[in-house]
């Protein structure tokens, strides 16, 4: 295992092959691992040096040839700036010369992946290769911020009272919020009706305050209950999702 960061790598995809699209991504996800999809190799060297410890994985079957990706990446490995990144290569091409020269010669850290048609099998391909190098470090969940516009609400019900808040952060596990009212509920309180409305995609989820922070305009950290169905745990990973890319999109412009 490697020596990766507390809460674990960001993990890119350069020209994600047909089976690394957004089935894939939310399955990653899942299981704890940030992942964005990248579409653009001409602004991945600067985007790099924001995230020297990342894993970056290069498409080789689209866009530039197989001597232009070998120097593409060499280009990278050369950056003493990029030298903590993890590079890996994937294809649907199983050639043992190409292989031989990514994993002995170029020495790639995540080395030369072969993928399968199948997104299951692919998906347990790139599952073992991240948990080898124990990507995720010691995060269990992904967390995002919930500070776009439209912001992400929600209303509880307790007591027969509605209660309206925003979200400032979510992940499978739980979210912090604000309620608009001056209300502090205490830690330990079980809400049975938590209504999130994030991007127009409602969920209905029950949890229980497990920390209050603050006095001004109290933090809220509420728990969801563990018996929370499929259905709303890939809503919230779709919602992970569109945020993890629109943070990446509005970052990639940002590069002249």
């Amino acid at each position: 295992m490697e020596d990766n960061p507390l809460y674990g790598r960001k993990i890119f995809f350069l020209y994600p092959p047909s089976v690394v699209q957004e089935e894939m991504v939310i399955n990653l996800l899942r299981e704890g691992y940030e992942v964005y999809l990248l579409r653009d190799h001409e602004k991945c060297i600067p985007l790099l040096k924001e995230y020297p410890d990342s894993v970056f994985f290069v498409n080789l079957d689209q866009v530039l040839s197989e001597i232009q990706w070998q120097n593409f990446i060499c280009r990278i490995i050369d950056n003493p700036l990029l030298k903590d990144v993890k590079l890996g290569v994937l294809t649907y091409n199983q050639d043992p010369v190409l292989e031989k020269r990514f994993t002995e010669i170029i020495k790639l850290p995540y080395g030369y992946i072969v993928l399968k048609i199948s997104t299951k099998q692919s998906l347990e391909i790139i599952l073992k290769v991240l948990e080898m190098h124990g990507t995720r470090g010691r995060r269990k969940y992904v967390r995002v911020k919930c500070d776009e516009d439209p912001p992400a609400t929600f209303y509880v019900k307790i007591r027969e009272e509605i209660i309206t808040g925003r979200v400032l952060d979510i992940s499978i596990a739980g979210m912090a919020c604000v309620f608009d009212s001056k209300i502090v509920i205490p830690a330990g309180t079980a809400i049975e009706e938590i209504h999130i409305n994030l991007h127009q995609v409602v969920v209905r989820i029950s949890g229980t305050v497990f920390v209050v922070r603050g006095d001004v305009k109290p933090v809220h950290v509420i728990l969801f209950n563990k018996d929370i169905n499929e259905l709303t745990v890939d809503k919230i990973l779709t919602y992970i999702h569109f945020n993890l890319q629109h943070f990446l999109e509005k970052k990639l412009e940002s590069f002249k």
